[in-house]
This record gives C-alpha cells, sequence and structure tokens, in this order.
C-alpha cells in the first residue's frame, strides 16, 4: 500500500493542532521535500526512510529511521542538522545536500556525540560540498565520531569557484582522523 500526496490542515495554534495529529505509524518511506507539503514529523516518526527539505522544530524521536536525506534550506544551521541526527540512533545512511549557500555559517564544536554516529552510521555523502569552513569541520566531526563509518563520499559541484582547488580540498580531508579503521573517502 503506498500513500499520495497527504495533506495536513494547519490551525492558527499549530501547538493544538499538533498535539491531535494521527500517527502514520505503519508507513516505511517519506518523501516531504514537496513545497508547501506541512506534515508534523511526530506523524513519520515511525519511517525507516525520510527525505525532507522542510524547516525542522519539534524533532521527534525516529527510532527505526535508518536513511535519511537532508537538503539544507535557507534559515537551517549546523544546530539543526546535529539535532535531527541526535534523534535518529539507528541511522545508517546519511545524505546531506547542500544546495543552499552555508557561506554565513559558523561551525561549533557540540559537546555531544549522536548514537547513530558512535554505533550505526555506515554511509555519509555531502552534495553540492564548496569546502567552505564550516563544511570542512562538519566532515571532520563525522569522521572523528563515526566508529563503524564504511563510506564518507563527497560531491562538489562541477563549477566549483576557481579560488577552490580540488586537490587542496581532496588533501585536507584525506587527512582529517578517522574514528573507523575502514572509512574510505571518495571526492567527485
Amino acid at each position: 500500500m503506498q500513500v499520495w500526496d497527504i495533506y495536513h490542515h494547519s490551525h492558527v495554534d499549530s501547538n493544538a493542532s499538533n498535539k491531535n495529529v494521527k500517527s502514520l505509524s505503519k508507513l516505511v518511506r517519506a518523501d516531504i521535500s514537496a513545497i508547501g507539503l506541512d506534515i508534523p514529523l511526530k506523524a513519520i516518526c515511525n519511517v525507516e526512510f525520510l527525505c525532507i527539505d522542510k524547516y525542522l522544530n519539534d524533532i521527534p524521536v525516529f527510532l527505526n529511521l535508518t536513511h535519511l536525506e537532508l537538503v539544507w534550506w535557507r534559515g537551517m544551521n549546523w544546530h539543526l542538522a546535529l539535532a535531527m541526527l541526535k534523534q535518529c540512533s539507528m541511522l545508517q545512511s546519511f545524505f546531506l545536500d547542500m544546495i543552499t549557500s552555508t557561506a554565513d555559517l559558523i561551525w561549533i564544536s557540540p559537546c555531544f556525540v549522536p548514537e547513530c554516529l558512535s554505533s550505526q552510521l555506515r554511509k555519509c555523502c555531502i552534495t553540492y560540498y564548496e569546502g567552505k569552513e564550516s563544511e570542512l569541520q562538519f566532515v571532520k566531526y563525522i569522521l572523528e565520531n563515526s566508529r563503524v563509518l564504511r563510506t564518507m563520499a563527497i560531491c562538489t559541484l562541477s563549477s566549483l569557484p576557481l579560488k577552490v582547488d580540488k586537490l587542496k580540498l581532496l588533501k585536507e580531508l584525506s587527512l582529517c582522523p578517522r574514528s573507523s579503521p575502514i572509512c574510505e573517502l571518495s571526492f567527485k
């Protein structure tokens, strides 16, 4: 059984409407990256596969989530990305699409390590990587804290600005310490 085009009508008091949201407890996959789709995350917290590009607030615990595709949107920051990871203890595959610029973001190393990083994460892929300092710090954080990581894939734009040297980026990333002895780094 598949469900398509779910619409959630939210009232003026969003807290009141979220309390009455029915859980889609048997839903396995959810792609809520459609513009205008406003489904409370609480309703889909049992999914195993999630693709999302909306504002994250009131992030529930995702007990079954093993695959997450998070599309960076305007207004997102590293704190929100880490908050999402913190709620996904079983996460094995994490894809971060950085299509929206992170130019003005500053990385502040968190004082916690999400459980999925220390025990479950096997694959991480970051697309539209531009080599900005905050992006590099995030990749280092993943590499340093993911004990069972097998693959870290970094995909750049085919047309990086001239000031960005892909070889330099690759060298810098390959020198990052890794918690997983079997982690392979690929750079495209």
